[in-house]
C-alpha cells in the first residue's frame, strides 16, 4: 500500500483510499489516462470546429468567384438598321466580355460618340455599371 498525501490537511494517505481518515475531505482519483483523453477529445473538437469553419468560408468565396454573368438577352444589343453590318462582331464582342467576367447589361451605336457601346457590370447590377465604347476596328480584336 502506497502512501500519498491529502490536498487539505497535507497529512499521509492510502493512495486507494476515497477520503481523507483524519480531515474526512474527498480524495479527487482522476487517472492520468482519463486527463489524457480529455484533451485529445477536446483537441479532436477544436480541430472539427475549424476545419467546418474553413470549409464554410471556401463555399462562399467559390459563389462570389463562381457567379457567372446571366447570358445577353437577344434585345439587349441593339443595333440600327444602317450598323446591321457589325452585329456579328458586335454580339462576339460582347459575349467575350460576358464570358470574361464583366457582365453586358445592354449595348448599342450611340450616334453621339459614333461608336459602338457596351454597358457592363461586374455583377450584372446596372447601379455599378460603366460603358465601353468601341470603333468597328477595335469590336473585331
Amino acid at each position: 500500500m502506497a502512501l500519498g498525501k491529502c490536498k487539505d490537511c497535507r497529512k499521509e494517505i492510502s493512495t486507494t483510499a476515497v477520503q481523507c481518515v483524519h480531515c474526512g475531505a474527498l480524495i479527487n482519483k482522476t487517472s492520468p489516462m482519463t486527463w489524457l483523453a480529455a484533451v485529445l477529445i477536446g483537441l479532436l473538437f477544436i480541430v472539427v470546429i475549424l476545419n467546418k469553419c474553413a470549409s464554410s468560408e471556401a463555399v462562399v468565396s467559390k459563389a462570389v468567384v463562381a457567379q457567372p454573368c446571366k447570358p445577353i438577352s437577344e434585345g439587349a444589343l441593339w443595333l440600327p438598321k444602317d450598323k446591321e453590318f457589325a452585329q456579328m462582331q458586335f454580339n462576339e464582342k460582347a459575349n467575350r466580355l460576358n464570358s470574361s467576367g464583366l457582365c453586358v447589361v445592354e449595348g448599342g451605336f450611340g450616334r453621339h460618340y459614333e461608336k459602338y457601346y457596351i454597358t457592363v457590370s461586374k455583377t450584372g447590377d446596372v447601379r455599378y455599371a460603366e460603358i465601353l465604347r468601341f470603333t468597328y476596328e477595335e469590336l473585331s480584336q
